[in-house]
């Protein structure tokens, strides 16, 4: 895809379509970032000789109507689709002006990948999930989050005064947008992330689950102050070197510099794969290290609706197991079927931030390749 800016390219717009189809590859050319470097000279996983033709052939049932892959590869505007089992490639394809080096934006995908994260640190001893966040970050206990513990942080369980609408001018997520430098901000009101965070406060009614990009946001933000490092460089180290990533990512950052955790990195449809292929080896790297504790992961799949930054729903044919996927606005997702040790890595750009009926397609599409993956030789 070419590197020129588009005529009608304008910070308002361009997480919507049409310009989405070019802005979510370039996001650093018009926002601020930091680069999450790759080791050299790793081996990429193997393209098995799978019969791709069959994949592109199947039926998927969509609330009663057939869809053909093909077809919904298109109504869903697919960029790029990937899918590993047992940590081959069986099926790559890229659409849009996307190449296999091409980054796209994750969107809330990137929440799960700070969720990892945590669990690296915190079984390092670098993080007590059961401590306050204010105990680790004391500006933090002017705000809502002071009082609440990590661990509820992770599981989306602080209630504030936060909508998080995608639409509204006027809802606090927009707020965010504008004070990490995502949208104009022609106020100036909260020119920063860390002085939008802590203007928020709690809600007056309600309690549990509440999912808020802002409480992800807070969570980067705690780590990097924790560790002494930029979130990027955190990152890094604990995850993406030792993962064995293949190119590098990036993340947006405000104009303090502080990472924009709840959407902002970028990467490539291999590199976020291989994070998955990373919770299908029980949290194991390539080289064998154990990087995530395989507590963490049973406990994450265990948790429904939503445990660690992660979705969690039931398995539709064993009542035994859950699934878990990342996902995020605009038709980004990462699917992981365990029961066929199968990752599904695919970036989209639909016109339109939160499009509920797409979801129910792409669960159909994610179980079917996932059937499909133990159906073949």
């Amino acid at each position: 895809m070419e590197n020129i800016v588009p005529v009608d390219f304008h910070l308002d717009n361009w997480q919507d379509g049409p310009l989405n189809r070019w802005a979510f590859q370039h996001v650093s050319n018009f926002l601020t970032t930091h680069e999450i470097c790759a080791k050299e000279n790793r081996h990429r996983p193997v393209s098995v000789g799978q019969n791709a033709s069959s994949l592109e052939d199947i039926d998927i049932i969509v609330d009663g109507s057939i869809n053909k892959f093909t077809q919904i590869l298109e109504n869903t505007y697919t960029d790029s689709i990937l899918v590993l089992r047992k940590g081959n490639v069986l099926y790559e394809r890229y659409f849009n002006g996307m190449k296999t080096d091409s980054k796209h934006l994750l969107q809330s995908v990137s929440k799960s990948i700070l969720g990892v994260l945590y669990a690296i640190m915190i079984n390092k001893g670098v993080i007590d999930p059961e401590q306050t966040m204010g105990h680790y970050l004391p500006e933090l206990n002017t705000c809502v989050f002071g009082s609440a513990t990590v661990a509820q942080a992770l599981d989306m369980h602080v209630t504030l005064k936060f909508t998080e609408d995608y639409a509204s001018p006027h809802s606090e997520m927009n707020q965010l947008d504008r004070a990490c430098g995502w949208r104009t901000n022609p106020t100036g009101e909260h020119s920063t992330l860390r002085s939008f965070l802590l203007s928020l406060k709690p809600a007056e009614h309600g309690s549990g689950f509440q999912y808020c990009s802002a409480t992800t946001d807070v969570l980067a933000w705690l780590i990097s102050h924790v560790t002494g490092m930029t979130y990027a460089k955190l990152l890094e180290k604990e995850l993406w070197i030792p993962m064995g990533a293949q190119h590098n990512a990036n993340i947006t950052v405000d104009s303090a510099g502080m990472a924009v955790g709840n959407g902002g990195i970028s990467c490539t449809t291999l590199d976020m794969a291989i994070f998955g292929q990373l919770i299908i080896n029980g949290g194991k790297t390539p080289t064998g290290e154990q990087l995530i504790p395989p507590s963490w992961i049973a406990e994450t799949y265990s948790t429904k609706p939503y445990k660690n930054q992660w979705w969690v729903n039931q398995h539709p044919t064993n009542p035994k197991t859950n699934e878990i996927h990342a996902r995020g606005i605009y038709g980004q997702y990462l699917w992981i079927d365990q029961e066929t040790e199968t990752v599904i890595a695919k970036f989209s750009t639909d016109p339109v931030a939160r499009n509920t009926p797409k979801f129910g397609m792409h669960m159909a599409l994610f179980r079917a390749i996932s059937k499909w993956t133990s159906d073949e030789p």
